[in-house]
Formats: C-alpha cells, structure tokens, sequence
C-alpha cells in the first residue's frame, strides 16, 4: 500500500513500520475517529483459515487493558487486513536491543500481567490464541503499561486450526513441527492447545531474564535455574523453566494455573522458607517443649499475614501511581474489610490513614461530600496533627465546608492554626472555607497566597482548580479555563481535564464568533478524544466527545461515539436522545423515530433523571419531537 493511499473509504496509509513472517504492517489514519491506527496485511497463505464474517465479530469485542483495541476486519479479494489500535511506545525487543535490562519485581508484575491476558483469550468462546508472542509483540505504553499486539489469527483450540505463522526462537516445539508438516497430509500434525502460548510467554521472559535467545534446537536450552541469577527468585526462575518444557504435557496445563503458581510467589521468598524451618524446628522439638512450638507457629502465621498485606499495599501503590483509580479503590476497601489485617492495621497507623485518605479522595472527586467527610475524619483521628500528617484534617475541614457544615470546618482550621501545620496549608482551607461562604474575592485572595507560597505540586494543583471554580462564579470564563489549563501542566489527571473540557465548551457556546466558536470546540474536542482513549472513560466523557462532535457538525463522529455505548449495553437516555438529535441534524427522520422511543421509555423508568429533568431545555425538545412522531 502506498502512502496517503485511503483504504475502505476511513483508514489513510501514513508509512510501514514493519513486517514479518505473516504480513506487513501500516501505520495509518482514522478519519472518522480522528485517531492513528495500525493496518495488518495478513500475507495471502495465512488468510485460508479466515473466516472474516465471525471472527471480525469476535475480535471486535475483546476488551481487556492489555490488548489493544480491534477496529475492523477487512477483505478484498484474498488479502486480508486487520485494524486495531495504534499503541505509542516502544517494543520490548527495542529495549532488549539497548542492552536494557529490567529488575526482578517489574519483571513479575509483567509476566502475571500477560499471563492474566492469556487467561481472557483462552476463555473466549470461541478460544483465541494469540500464537506469536515474543518481545517484538509486546509494547511497553507511554505511560508504562504493557499491551500485547499482534494476534497471529487463531481460533478454536478444540478444532486444532492450523497455526501457521511462527516466530524462530519463541515458538513453542509443536507449533514450530506443525509448520514443518505443513501440505504432508499423509502425517498425523501434533495437537496444538493453549501450551504453546505459555511457551512463548516463557521463552520471551527467558531472555529478559539471562539475556539469551533461546534456541530452535530445543534440547540446547540451559535451563535459567541452572545459570547462575542471584538477583532473581528461584522459584520465578523455576516457572519459565517449566513453561519452555518441550513435552507440552511437562507444562501447566493453563495460562489460570501458570498465574496462580506467579501468584504463590510471595510465599516462597527467603522469610518464607526462614518459617518454614522454624515449623519444622517446632515440630521436631514438640515434646521438648508445646509453648516453643506454639509460639513459632503463631510468629510463622502473622509473618504470613503480613508478607500479604504489603503485597496488597504494594499493589495499591502500584495502582496509584499508574492512575488505575478503580483497581486502587477496591484494593483499598479489601484491605480495610479484610479481617487477617485488623491487627496489624492497628499497629501500623501511617498506612491506615493514607488508606482511608485515598478513599476520601476517590469520594471527593465524585461530589460525596458526607462519606468523603467520614474518611478524612478516620484519617485524621488514627493519625493525629502534625506538619507530616496535617494534610489528612485539611481535608477534613475542606470536605465539610463542601459539605456545608463550615462552622465544624473553622473549628478544625483553628486547631491547625494552633499547631505545626505551615501557613500555605492554612491559606488553603481558608480559601476553601470562603468559597462555600460564597465570599469569591475573599476566597480569590487566599488561593493566590497559597500559590505565592511556593506549593507542593499537589496543592498547587488544587490550587488552580479552586482558582478555576471561583473564576467561573465570578464570570471570568477565560481565565477560568486558563486555570485549569496550568493545573494540567502541574501534572492534573481526568479531573482537571474533565474541568476543562466543560469550561472549553462553555466558552464555545458563549462565543460570539464562528471562528472563535471553533476554536473552543476544538480544544474540548482534543480534551474528551483524550479522556475517552482512558482504559476506563465515563458516560460523561463519551457522552461529552458526542456532544462535542455534534455541536461541530460530525453527526457521523456522534453517531459512532454514540452506537458504540448502546452497543456496549449503556443503559443512559442521554446516548439515545443525542442520537435522535443527530439523525434530526441528519433528516434522518425513520433512525431518529425508534431513538426517540427509546430515550423517552428510560427516562420516564429512571426517577432521578426525570425528577432533575423536568424543566431541561433538552428533555422538552426530545419530547417535541416524539409527539410529532406520534408518540
């Protein structure tokens, strides 16, 4: 294909980026989605098992944050072509080829990541293999995650299909020997099941373990417990080692009993086995003594306890600091509601109360003042008040003033006033407290004493958007959005960004140019393309790209944005209402008349929205147009 070519009417060729054993590789251009992509070209012998019909279907609606996102499935004549997601990083093998080595814990992290992928495909019905993992097919995002690309077409392990495409080094033996027996009909193929992608999830952590391609003479390959890698866990060494086995049979059986064993890794580390001996010690001097014995056992039972709890909060962290905000709040509440961790959440206070911060702040976000309110409180109470730990009655005092109990706020801000709390920390709430008090200028003159105060990035953050709030109740749209715009150069995430995509459509439907209308619209455009590509976008967000769209006259961006949620089984009035509005931008009267059944029949079921609802300019015109379609 050549460059600017525009296939299927949507996907225009921006270059080749590369090849392999079977097809060619584009990076391209969505027109509609406004987004890159990437274009497979299955090579014309690989295409004779494709049935494009239903395996398009099925490839379309994986969904996992480790797999990329399949667009299409396209065939014309005997080529074949796949669409899916154009992923922004770079491979492992690009690493491997800097002489970049990973340490030992990321390594873990990734191998129980991929296995989990491998567990989602081989659930499919029905099963997929993805048959060419190496490190050339797994991506490390801009953002640090890991994604596996580039399915090698398989499907249906119990028909054993043959699988074809293979990659020399990482292929497992009997993939590699069926590929050999190819067009011998009169031979018997070697069955071909989930194995070989363990197989070649091992051998591609083999090299990033040694260093080493392992080689196609399978019986030549040195086993990694047998080198000499005091960094890495036996027991992680002894997994790959029994996932390269060359009897497929020697293997675990399943990608779910490969993770558990990664999972039961914890339990085998050097304090691990230091308790084990010790059991074994007590037991041996049981009749010398049941009290030495019982107090070994116990010591051996609350050591495991707390191996547990730090990987949890490990995993916590993690989460954190990757911005996975759902995974963080159910490892939060699983920690808290886990009985083992009672005691030991007792003795261990600072972990405690970041905890319940953390869901404190997961509720802040979303506007539940009260139960934001209750975990602040039970961080501050367990944590007390000093410069380190003030942080946690700051925003307790800031969420009841939310809340609208601000003499309860002015009272904690006078006891952080009495203590060591620094002066920009009280600044804040005092901004904070002003603006529930409806005092904006007040409230405009503290924010700005705590960014002359040289904040942390944290606060600064929330600086500015507090600044953007009262910007906005003063009428200063522009710099209400220039604001938030130095919040997300601050480092802000989807909130900020959720702040300014609203701000920016505000100033759009206030313009009173069509030039300067478009402007603003177009940067509400870039801001909720950017919020729906999260691995988990809201409604909202979506609901906001179509609206966006719409407004700019992309009635088809809207309708795509919108079929995709009802698709997905989005069960909100507004994706079909906005749909009835377009297919009336449209004059598409006969799609817009079953949109608008639809939008009515939910709203009229859902007693929040109608009692919200009732007077909404929107709402009204959705009903104009159902009674003038008979409704």
């Amino acid at each position: 294909m050549e460059q600017g070519q525009v296939m299927g009417q949507l996907y225009q060729i921006i270059e080749e980026i590369g090849h392999g054993g079977t097809g060619v590789i584009y990076k391209a251009y969505h027109l509609r989605l406004g987004k890159y992509v990437v274009i497979k070209k299955i090579k014309d012998h690989f295409t004779g098992s494709v049935n494009v019909r239903t395996e398009a279907d099925i490839l379309k609606k994986l969904r996992h944050t480790c797999l990329p996102q399949v667009y299409d499935f396209i065939q014309e004549g005997s080529q074949v072509f796949t669409v899916m997601d154009y992923i922004d990083g770079y491979d492992l093998e690009y690493y491997l080829e800097q002489g970049i080595c990973f340490p030992p814990q990321q390594l873990l992290v990734w191998l129980r990541e991929l296995c989990g992928v491998l567990m989602y495909l081989h659930s499919q019905n029905p099963p997929i293999l993805h048959s060419d993992i190496k490190p050339a097919n797994i991506m490390v995002t801009s953002e640090d995650n890991i994604c596996l690309i580039d399915f090698n077409i398989s499907f249906g392990l119990e028909d054993e299909k043959d699988i074809l495409g293979i990659s020399p080094y990482y292929a497992a033996p009997e993939q590699y020997d069926r590929a050999q027996l190819y067009g011998m009909h009169e031979m018997e193929m070697p069955p071909l099941d989930g194995r070989m992608d363990l197989y070649s999830l091992a051998a591609t952590f083999y090299r990033l373990v040694s260093g080493i391609r392992p080689s196609t003479d399978y019986e030549t390959n040195v086993p990694l417990s047998a080198m000499h890698l005091p960094e890495f866990a036996p027991e992680f060494l002894h997994v790959i080692d029994k996932s390269m086995r060359i009897n497929p049979q020697e293997r675990y059986y399943t990608a779910k009993e490969m993770y558990g064993a990664l999972s039961d890794l914890r339990k085998m580390d050097k304090r691990y086995r230091q308790f084990r001996l010790g059991v074994i010690t007590a037991t041996a001097a049981y009749a010398a003594g049941l009290m030495l014995s019982a107090g070994l056992i116990l010591y051996g039972r609350n050591l495991c306890i707390r191996e547990d709890f730090m990987t949890d909060y490990g995993i916590l962290s993690d989460a954190l600091s990757e911005g996975k905000e759902e995974l963080a709040l159910d490892k939060c509440f699983e920690i808290l509601n886990e009985s083992r961790y009672k005691g030991l959440l007792e003795q261990q206070n600072g972990r405690k109360a970041e905890i319940l911060h953390v869901v404190g702040n997961y509720y802040d976000r979303n506007g539940d003042y009260a139960n934001a309110s209750a975990y602040y409180r039970d961080a501050a109470e367990i944590s007390g008040l000093s410069a380190e730990t003030g942080i946690y009655s700051r925003d307790y005092a800031i969420s009841l003033a939310k809340e609208g109990k601000v003499a309860q706020a002015e009272s904690i801000l006078w006891q952080l006033e009495q203590s060591a709390v620094n002066s920009v920390q009280i600044h804040y709430i005092e901004a904070e407290i002003a603006y529930a008090k409806q005092e904006y200028e007040k409230a405009e003159e503290k924010v700005q004493m705590v960014l002359d105060g040289n904040p942390d990035t944290e606060l600064k953050i929330k600086s500015y958007m507090l600044k953007a709030d009262i910007s906005g109740k003063l009428g200063k749209e522009q710099e209400q959005a220039a604001c938030l715009e130095k919040a997300r150069a601050c480092g802000g995430q989807a909130i900020v960004l959720r702040k300014l995509g609203v701000a920016y459509m505000g100033l759009a439907k206030n313009a009173q140019k069509g030039m300067e209308k478009s402007k603003y619209y177009k940067k509400a455009l870039e801001i909720y393309r950017q919020l729906s590509s999260l691995a988990y976008p809201s409604v909202e967000d979506r609901l906001n790209l179509a609206i966006v769209y719409l407004q700019m006259g992309e009635s088809y961006h809207c309708e795509e944005t919108l079929l995709a949620m009802t698709e997905e089984g989005v069960g909100d009035y507004r994706v079909w209402m906005y749909l009835a509005f377009s297919y009336e931008w449209e004059g598409d009267l006969a799609r817009m008349k079953p949109c608008c059944k639809q939008a009515v029949e939910i709203y009229e079921s859902s007693v929040p929205f109608g009692q919200e609802g009732v007077m909404d300019e929107q709402i009204r015109h959705l009903y104009e147009l159902y009674e003038q379609m008979g409704g």
